[in-house]
């Protein structure tokens, strides 16, 4: 069942944006970064949007949102500056969610019913 259901959003979703001009191998050629970049994209928009139409508008989402493209997009390992390797020396989303996750200063915190 959810075989049929995802192939048949599959189906329309690359329907869509065929019609809009970018068929699936034409996303395929691009390279990954550039497909990176535009998911992101798409989805702080969709996010933002939500935001102003439900939530609280504050100019402060447009700054996160930027933080939020500046660390997914690019694939750290590979960034450089002034020909040295930077990369290794920004944390990786996934390790900044596992340590946001975590249960540090639990023993302070009061006990839940």
């Amino acid at each position: 069942m959810r075989r049929r259901v995802r192939e048949a959003i599959a189906r329309r979703w690359w329907a869509t944006l065929s019609r809009a001009g970018v068929s699936q191998h034409r996303w395929r050629s691009w390279p990954a970064p550039t497909r990176r970049a535009v998911k992101a994209v798409l989805a702080l928009g969709i996010g933002l949007a939500l935001v102003a139409l439900f939530g609280v508008w504050k100019t402060t989402a447009l700054a996160v949102a930027a933080v939020i493209l500046i660390l997914f997009v690019p694939r750290w390992e590979r960034v450089t500056f002034r020909g040295r390797r930077v990369g290794k020396y920004v944390t990786p989303p996934p390790t900044g969610r596992r340590l946001n996750s975590s249960d540090w200063g639990s023993a302070r915190m009061p006990p839940t019913a």
